[in-house]
């Protein structure tokens, strides 16, 4: 089964970045620091148990049948972006919450009823955004910051930095398709790639067990894990950008995976590479985006990453 995400955070962050790349460059150490929530094995109910004689490819969809199963999913997101422009990169960093309370549903559409809460915040010398969605039996609410400040900082602990001024009006949705349609954005399922078994290329490393903790690493095709993907991202480009994009081809896409030696997701760290032609209307640009992230699991609301909490203050 393919599992796919379009999320609208990426797109934004490239935007953000591109408009300034031309003027300021800045370099930031990617050093995502130790694991702070879902630090202990979690005891949930495994629908895909894992073992030894897997593959690593047939452990990330077992730890993929597994996050969607569980009654209870936090992602503690935080990612680096590099855009490169005429030699000179900008770094923008992004950060995300998403917090599911019920079943979650690999088809996106929420089929099992799931309440969510999901964040976007980013922050770089060129421009910042905030955006939070809520979906549950109350319905499904979008709102982003109109007005806003970051003091955020290398040394800034996770979360702090964002001061909003005002917010823009709430928007309401009727399904998690007009959600995802309109804001490029599903938060109810897990990726915005298309894995394939066959899609997996030399370099990537059988799963290692040490300490109760299987780690390996999947490199996969960058064209392929991506093509149904593209054209959204092209289009979001160029409809928030005002710009024309050509020739936006990904190059590289490696997951490491943490995974509990019982099927669960711990730690995912990616690299995803991509290159495109930019037409600012003067002239075509060359650039060049290097994303790395890491994405944080844990299976039972903590402080900080409680569903209730996060609804009260929407």
């Amino acid at each position: 089964m393919k599992k796919k995400l379009l999320i609208s955070t990426l797109i934004v962050i490239l935007i953000l970045s591109m408009t300034m790349a031309m003027l300021v460059g800045c370099k930031k150490d990617v050093d995502f620091g130790p694991q702070v929530i879902g630090e202990e094995k979690p005891d949930i109910d495994i629908v895909t148990p894992i073992n030894s004689g897997m593959s690593g490819f047939e452990m990330l969809q077992a730890g993929m049948d597994n996050y969607y199963n569980a009654e209870v999913a936090i992602a503690r997101y935080n990612g680096n972006v590099g855009t490169k422009v005429v030699g000179v990169t900008v770094n923008q960093l992004v950060e995300s919450t998403k917090i599911r309370v019920g079943k979650g549903d690999a088809e996106g559409n929420n089929a099992y009823g799931a309440s969510y809460f999901a964040d976007n915040r980013s922050y770089s010398i060129a421009a910042n955004l905030y955006e939070k969605m809520i979906i549950n039996e109350d319905g499904i609410l979008y709102k982003n910051a109109k007005k806003g400040e970051t003091k955020h900082s290398k040394n800034a602990e996770w979360g702090d930095g964002w001061k909003v001024g005002s917010w823009n009006g709430e928007e309401e949705f009727d399904s998690v398709a007009e959600l995802a349609e309109d804001k490029s954005n599903n938060p109810t399922v897990l990726w915005m790639y298309d894995l394939q078994a066959t899609y997996v290329l030399e370099g990537s490393t059988a799963p290692a067990l040490k300490d109760g903790v299987y780690t390996f690493t999947l490199k996969f095709d960058p064209i392929k894990s991506t093509a149904n993907y593209i054209e959204t991202m092209r289009a979001q480009l160029e409809v928030n950008a005002g710009m024309g994009v050509e020739d936006l081809v990904f190059e590289e896409l490696n997951i490491q995976v943490e995974m509990w030696e019982n099927g669960a997701f711990k730690r995912l760290y990616i690299t995803e590479s991509y290159k495109m032609k930019m037409d600012i209307g003067i002239g075509k640009l060359n650039s060049s985006i290097t994303l790395y992230s890491d994405t944080q699991y844990a299976y039972a609301q903590e402080e900080g990453f409680k569903l209730e909490d996060h609804v009260k203050a929407f």
